[in-house]
């Protein structure tokens, strides 16, 4: 994508990433709406199904598919508030290639749990509730967020936190660990827990990157002078 001509803009404008994010979610969920009848389409593509009626391109569609309002609302919101900083800090192209494999990992993560707490435990956890939804993506955005900005001050709705990043981040990715033990409602804690952990190791990853150039360039300087 970023090598096609004109794709320079991305890296000028790295908002613009996010943006494009921004319209996908918000067209499929008008697809979703539309009385032209795309239902089977996304019914195919849009739905992370865990039986025979799983395809690999659910990985990803999946996650750019949302029914409802509310859903679509809270996703996009956390998406343009961590979004916006993060993709400056990372660049364009690490951005889009983190969310779109986190949004694959969580994905996965998603049908995966099921599967192993069925094979090792004796527990029998019915998995074939389809999931769909861009929080698993977003959640990796907070923890790789957090990861790289520990201490910065968090707001609940314009509510102050008194804890940092790293410290809600911790929260919300327990909160999705006892949603997995316990079965708590319809939500995917698995794809939520699994888009946290994607978002540890991106932050780490970019961490890493960011140290290396930072030596690269204080070698450099070194041997200028």
């Amino acid at each position: 994508l970023f090598q096609i001509p004109g794709a320079d803009i991305l890296k000028r404008h790295p908002e613009y990433v996010v943006y494009g994010l921004l319209a996908c979610n918000g067209a499929v969920f008008l697809a979703w709406k539309s009385p032209r009848g795309f239902g089977r389409q996304l019914y195919r593509y849009g739905l992370l199904h865990k039986d025979a009626q799983f395809n690999k391109w659910q990985m990803i569609g999946s996650a750019f598919s949302h029914q409802e309002f509310w859903h679509l609302a809270i996703n996009m919101f956390v998406l343009y508030q961590f979004g916006g900083s993060l993709i400056r800090w990372v660049g364009a192209q690490n951005f889009l290639e983190m969310y779109l494999d986190s949004a694959a990992i969580s994905s996965l993560g998603s049908i995966a749990f099921p599967v192993l707490l069925n094979r090792f435990t004796s527990l029998v956890v019915l998995n074939n509730v389809p999931s769909l939804g861009a929080s698993g993506a977003i959640f990796s955005l907070f923890g790789a967020f957090s990861y790289l900005a520990p201490y910065a001050r968090l707001s609940l709705f314009f509510i102050p936190l008194p804890i940092g990043a790293w410290y809600g981040f911790l929260l919300t990715m327990g909160y999705n660990g006892l949603g997995m033990g316990f079965n708590w409602g319809r939500t995917d804690y698995a794809g939520h827990f699994a888009g946290c952990a994607a978002g540890i190791l991106f932050g780490y990853i970019f961490a890493e990157k960011a140290k290396r150039a930072r030596e690269q360039r204080r070698i450099q300087t070194y041997r200028v002078f």
